[in-house]
This record gives structure tokens, C-alpha cells and sequence, in this order.
């Protein structure tokens, strides 16, 4: 199924004055793609916690790069905190993962946070699916928030926001591609925030992976996930 990708041979870099958004989604490899930017935008570029606990930073128009903590598009917009004017036209990038092994990560992160949890992974999973928690918006709460589906956050009305989609499976050679693009030299990405721990297939059961399967279909078909 077709996503906002560019292939390498089609990749041109974006006019001098473009704006460009990074649309930070929960564990995919964020903080990695926000500290690599920080290396070469410095002062030109924004990054911003709009959590409930800390401080309503206004949106830094004057910048051309920015990105937002799970951002949530629609919602930022909606509240003034990035103006319209200012996304209008700008470059929007993210990355994506699949869900399978996302929510492995996403387990393991919430563990070392300390965060209340099922006694169990499939209890994890079975809450997950249940989707009894805050749907994607303006506030980033720590927890089941960050479970949501990641089409809640990429095509929030039926209409892909990002010009771009990379796999955090492929995050080396599609970031080779954002390079040219944004017009950078293509240096290898650290890692950072990565969990410890064995393969994600491990953590499954038949039911639990099926659990998965169904709460995930679209992504998993959009972006041709597979268990293995």
C-alpha cells in the first residue's frame, strides 16, 4: 500500500528558506533524530515538551526546524502552539516501527519509568488493545498514550501530514536520503534510549501476537509490517 515516501534518486534539497517539521511519534527513535538535528541546526532548531508538567514554551516562529514531543499536529495547531502559518508549506518527516516490536520497546521503557504495569506482558498487550487511554493530542502523557496507533498521529482526518515516512527498521539508509534533502552531510545516527533486552518475538504468545495483529491492521498493512 502507498505512503508518503522519495526514493534516494528522486531526492533533491529543499529551498534554503523551506521550514521543517519533524513529526516525533513515540518509540521510534526520536530522541536519536532530534539530538542528530540539534548536531547540525544548533540555534535554528526547536525542540519542545508540551507535557502537562512543564512549562508552556511558545512556538519559536523565527525558526526554521522544529519538532514537538509525540507530536500531535492537528492539536499544536489548534491551540496557537505552532501557527498555521508557519507549518504551511514546511517539510514534515517522521519515522515509524513495527508495532510488534514497538510495543516491546514501549513495555520496557514504561518498566524503567516505573510505571504501574500489568503483572504480566500479555496483560500489557491486552490492555493496549483495549484502548481505554487518552487518544492522541496536545498533552504527552507518560504510559498507555504513547500505544496509541500511529496512524492516529499520521493521518489524523483521512490526509497523510508527513511528505515523508521512514522505518526506524531502515533508519540509517532512509536517513541518508532526509540528508540530501535537508541539505546536511550524512553522518551515522547513534542510538539512543534503546532497550535492553532479547528479540521481540520472544515476548509472544500465539494469542498475544494476534492481539497485535488485529489492534494494528491499517499500519501493518500500510507499511507492510510482518512479525518476523
Amino acid at each position: 500500500m502507498w505512503y508518503p515516501r522519495i526514493h534516494e534518486l528522486d531526492a533533491v534539497p529543499l529551498p534554503e528558506d523551506q521550514n521543517v517539521f519533524f513529526l516525533w511519534l513515540p518509540k521510534c527513535a526520536g530522541t536519536s533524530i532530534r539530538d542528530h538535528m540539534s548536531h547540525f541546526f544548533f540555534d535554528n532548531f526547536g525542540h519542545y515538551n508540551n507535557d502537562a508538567d512543564v512549562p508552556r514554551t511558545p512556538f519559536v516562529h523565527s525558526l526554521q526546524y522544529a519538532t514537538c514531543y509525540h507530536s500531535h499536529l492537528p492539536s499544536l495547531i489548534e491551540t496557537d502552539f505552532i501557527q498555521e502559518s508557519w507549518i504551511e508549506g514546511a517539510f514534515i518527516f517522521t519515522f515509524v516501527r513495527n508495532p510488534w516490536d514497538r510495543m516491546v520497546s514501549l513495555y520496557h521503557y514504561l518498566i524503567r519509568m516505573k510505571y504501574p504495569l500489568p503483572d504480566t506482558f500479555e496483560g500489557f498487550i491486552e490492555r493496549v488493545v483495549a484502548s481505554d487511554y487518552l487518544r492522541p493530542c496536545k498533552l504527552n502523557l507518560l504510559g498507555y498514550y504513547q500505544a496509541n496507533r500511529l496512524t492516529d498521529w499520521l493521518k489524523p482526518r483521512g490526509i497523510w501530514l508527513p511528505h515523508f515516512i521512514g522505518k526506524v527498521e531502515n533508519l540509517s539508509a532512509d536517513w541518508e536520503v532526509l540528508s540530501t534533502i535537508l541539505g546536511i552531510k550524512h553522518l551515522p545516527m547513534s542510538h539512543r534510549n534503546k532497550s535492553e533486552h532479547g528479540p521481540y518475538q520472544d515476548y509472544y504468545t500465539t494469542r498475544t501476537r494476534l492481539l497485535v495483529a488485529k489492534h494494528f491492521a491499517e499500519e501493518i498493512d500500510i507499511f507492510g509490517y510482518t512479525f518476523n
